[in-house]
């Protein structure tokens, strides 16, 4: 969408072809509306000149289709934002768009691939900001998917198997940034995720929240550990850690997790 504006009804070569416009992509949506059954998701996309007279256009949609799902890109009202290329959280219901390579579609001379364990550190930054991933996969010509979209997609996916606990219904929450693993929340658990080996013991200085028991979330093994105020030391862990690319480690709370200090900029508090 174009900035709005004054400037914006400029990139119209009038009104009446900014009526014909409106009028026709409005066609258009009423028949994918009305012709294909239920429409889960409605996903504006483009640089389209504003004005669109999205609010009116979004309640004929919601009309046909009262259980749709619309993002923010036509104005409101809407359902969820959107971000592309980045993890940026936006308030309420928001989803990362990201691609497996570089590109959108098909590219036959894009070899930067994501490894799995890139993939895997998008999906939990989205899930510790309380949002969606959208991972985009260009099929080529033929109609099918890459080989190596297929393989990072497959181990990821076998991973997700073994620890798909963490996710459905991820929370926000304010635990630091630190490099050894990232923090998930959902409930009374605290998911640890570990790209990095931290050794026989690990430090966590960040709860306040009293920690019952610690365990893999891939196998269910528990975890030694003992705690003192903010500090918890997971003790005894195997080298190297027994998941890859990423083990998770399960700490059961009683209570809902609070920080020990939220953060609040960039940089970790005192």
């Amino acid at each position: 969408m174009a900035q709005k504006g004054a400037s914006a009804h400029t990139d119209w070569a009038g009104e009446e072809a900014r009526q014909r416009f409106v009028a026709f992509y409005r066609e258009q949506l009423r028949e994918l509306m009305t012709g294909y059954g239920p429409i889960d998701i409605l996903w504006y996309d483009g640089c389209i000149p504003a004005p669109f007279d999205g609010e009116e256009t979004n309640a004929m949609v919601r009309a046909l289709q009262p259980e749709i799902l619309i993002n923010e890109r036509n104005g409101e009202p809407f359902d969820f934002r959107n971000c592309e290329q980045t993890v940026n959280p936006k308030p309420g219901p928001w989803e990362a768009c990201m691609t497996l390579n570089s590109n959108w579609g098909w590219h036959a001379g894009d070899t930067h691939w994501k490894t799995p364990g890139d993939v895997i550190e998008l999906l939990i930054n989205c899930a510790s900001k309380g949002g969606n991933l959208l991972l985009n996969v260009g099929p080529m010509a033929d109609g099918t998917l890459p080989p190596e979209s297929t393989a990072i997609l497959g181990e990821v996916g076998s991973w997700l198997t073994r620890n798909r606990e963490f996710l459905p219904d991820s929370e926000r929450h304010g635990f630091a940034w630190n490099n050894s693993c990232q923090v998930t929340v959902r409930g009374k658990r605290i998911y640890l995720h570990f790209h990095n080996q931290p050794g026989p013991e690990f430090c966590w200085a960040e709860t306040n929240t009293t920690v019952l028991a610690a365990r893999f979330l891939a196998t269910g093994n528990p975890i030694a550990f003992a705690q003192d105020g903010t500090r918890l030391t997971l003790k005894n862990l195997p080298v190297p850690l027994p998941d890859s690319p990423v083990t998770t480690i399960v700490l059961d709370t009683d209570d809902p997790p609070v920080p020990a200090t939220e953060q609040t900029t960039f940089w970790i508090p005192d």
